[in-house]
């Protein structure tokens, strides 16, 4: 009996394995796109100006420029010249430095050096310290930021970052200490300041580099890895793209990966007269993440790579899969494209037997098309917004679409409505069950319906940087004309696709098609953005994904092509994935280690104020 539709429906918005990815791509909030150096740089000036307009000495009939030359000099200067000298002394000792930060957090210092000022008034009014006392304190408390920030994203080595970290507390605090103890004599400084700047500076420090060791315990505990080393190559990807910070992270990935069984849905097609195939449609157990380039993202160019354009346009469809299949490395990635390559030689069953597209819509809608026994389906929710279908359900449908009759059964997650949070589909859950029974009936329908004669014609529109929300494949169609059907299988490079995009899309190539489904490949290359969270459609306009849709469908109908096929499924042994669970314990092991960061900070600056505030006390 077919299960309740309300109850699938209503189920899976509760519990998401995607939920757990979103919070690990939420840490991405902090990694906004950053400007040019010469924004930083340029910003330093009024940023210095406005500081040292209420806390420079100046006074007297040349005001003006004694305001602006303290300003430059006590502010600005030590801004350009620390981020200069940081940036080059880094570079020199092979850490990994880039100017346009340097820039961006010379400047956010200075920021935070004219909050401490402000927030010090009281203390200054209230004489429990003095202004030159004070002072000193702000620009000491910079160390404690610089430090954290040099070890997270230039090297773990502490001392080897040190001269970078003191650089500019040093040149706004020396000047400082030469005007106002000795009331601009040439004379030796006092040694009173020099004992403060010591204490604050090593008090800042010393906090800081406790904050960083108790915040990434639980990194070191769950993985015997340093979580700093693990950020700054997350960092070095998410920022530069291609091989950047990519052995680091992809040997991260093996510390906790396991062995799986991974498997290949092949279905090529070519001309009825023979030749090369125009088009071969893929669909891996494989995911295709977890970000960025990494194992398995980018699948789609990936495949098309490993097949060196000698099997017609490659359709990388999004098999049942979610986190825990994700490849660690393009090396595992290899063990199946490079097996597929061998099969597809192999390759001899071809026929031009079809049948029409079959739709079973309840609730759920399956569709399924077969072609000489291989049946290709595919399973939406939408508007119901939904996620990754899971292997293990994945594979029951397979079982039941063999049940039915088909020779191999291709079965399609069309991804292709979400929100944020949206619940996947686990095995054994009654939305899992739901999609079992109503593939299995589109696909023994299919295989009832299979003739003679068919057409197939194919339409492509790369992404050359024109959508943000999608990967350089862009979007690809498959036309397939049975009989007085004809039927479009439109495949966006993407992870997932905002809600009623895909019914827009579909109204529109209606007009020129009988049929017509939209998919997505799950590409998380497309995530490497602020937040994760990036379906096709979120960042881009939709009337022009609509129109390029169209394109491409037009392409396909205008190159339509007498056609036969051949399926295989192809198998490999000990491909090394993520694992079960692993996705939770790694975004488990990042919230603890985000709070105990949160908690030890704050600690970290409750002593350091205790300590200045008594050092001063006494001083």
């Amino acid at each position: 009996m077919l299960l309740a539709r309300d109850s699938v429906l209503t189920y899976g918005s509760e519990r998401s394995t995607q939920l757990e990815t979103d919070r690990l791509a939420d840490s991405s909030r902090l990694l906004a796109d950053l400007p040019e150096p010469k924004w930083g740089m340029l910003f330093i000036l009024p940023t210095s100006l406005l500081i040292g307009f209420f806390y420079s000495p100046w006074e007297g009939d040349r005001w003006v420029m004694e305001w602006i030359g303290y300003s430059l000099l006590l502010y600005a200067i030590p801004a350009w010249v620390g981020a200069i000298l940081s940036y080059g002394y880094l570079r020199l000792m092979g850490a990994t430095a880039y100017f346009y930060r340097f820039a961006l957090i010379a400047l956010v210092m200075l920021v935070i050096v004219g909050i401490m000022l402000v927030l010090g008034t009281a203390l200054i009014t209230l004489d429990l310290v003095t202004f030159p006392e004070w002072y000193l304190f702000s620009y000491s408390a910079t160390a404690m930021v610089l430090h954290l920030f040099h070890l997270m994203t230039a090297t773990r080595r502490w001392v080897l970052a040190l001269p970078a970290t003191v650089a500019q507390p040093l040149l706004g605090m020396l000047p400082f200490i030469y005007l106002y103890y000795n009331e601009f004599d040439t004379g030796d400084v006092q040694f009173r300041p020099i004992v403060l700047m010591v204490i604050f500076l090593g008090t800042f420090i010393g906090v800081g580099h406790m904050a960083m060791h108790f915040g990434t315990r639980p990194m070191s505990d769950n993985y015997g890895t340093n979580g700093t080393d693990v950020f700054r190559a997350f960092l070095e990807h998410w920022i530069q793209g291609g091989d950047a910070g990519r052995d680091e992270l992809e040997g991260f990935f093996r510390t906790f990966s396991e062995p799986a069984f991974a498997k290949a849905e092949v279905i090529a097609f070519r001309e009825k007269s023979g030749g090369p195939p125009i088009a071969t449609v893929v669909v891996p157990s494989l995911h295709p993440g977890p970000w960025g380039e990494l194992g398995g993202s980018d699948m789609p160019r990936k495949f098309a790579r490993a097949f060196k354009g000698e099997h017609g346009e490659v359709f990388t469809f999004h098999g049942a899969s979610d986190h825990d299949l994700n490849p660690v490395d393009l090396q595992e990635f290899k063990k199946l494209s490079d097996h597929m390559k061998g099969a597809l030689e192999g390759l001899d069953k071809w026929s031009d037997k079809a049948s029409p597209l079959i739709r079973v819509d309840d609730g759920i809608s399956a569709i399924a098309q077969a072609f000489n026994g291989a049946v290709m389906a595919a399973q939406t929710s939408a508007p119901s917004p939904t996620d990754d279908v899971d292997g293990a359900a994945g594979h029951v449908i397979d079982l039941e679409m063999e049940k039915a009759g088909a020779s191999p059964g291709t079965f399609i997650d069309c991804h292709n409505c979400l929100l944020p949070g949206a619940g996947h589909v686990p095995f054994g859950t009654p939305k899992a069950r739901r999609i079992q029974e109503q593939i299995g009936e589109a696909t023994r329908r299919a295989i009832e319906a299979e003739s003679s004669g068919y057409r197939v014609g194919v339409g492509h529109v790369p992404n050359e940087g024109g959508f943000n929300s999608m990967g350089p494949t862009g979007v690809q169609a498959l036309v397939v004309e049975v009989g007085d059907q004809t039927m479009a299988w439109i495949l966006a490079d993407g992870n997932n696709m905002e809600r009623h995009l895909r019914e827009r899309i579909r109204d529109s190539v209606i007009e020129k098609v009988d049929e017509a489904e939209l998919l997505t490949t799950d590409n998380h290359i497309v995530n490497v953005s602020v937040g994760g969270f990036n379906p096709v459609g979120l960042e881009d306009d939709h009337e022009v994904i609509v129109a390029v849709c169209n394109e491409a469908v037009n392409k396909a109908l205008a190159n339509m092509k007498e056609a036969e096929s051949a399926a295989v499924r192809d198998e490999v042994g000990d491909v090394m994935v993520w694992g079960k669970g692993n996705t939770i314990r790694l975004s488990t092991s990042i919230n603890a280690a985000v709070a105990m960061s949160k908690a030890t900070l704050i600690a970290a600056m409750l002593i350091a104020f205790m300590v200045g505030m008594i050092t001063m006390w006494f001083a």
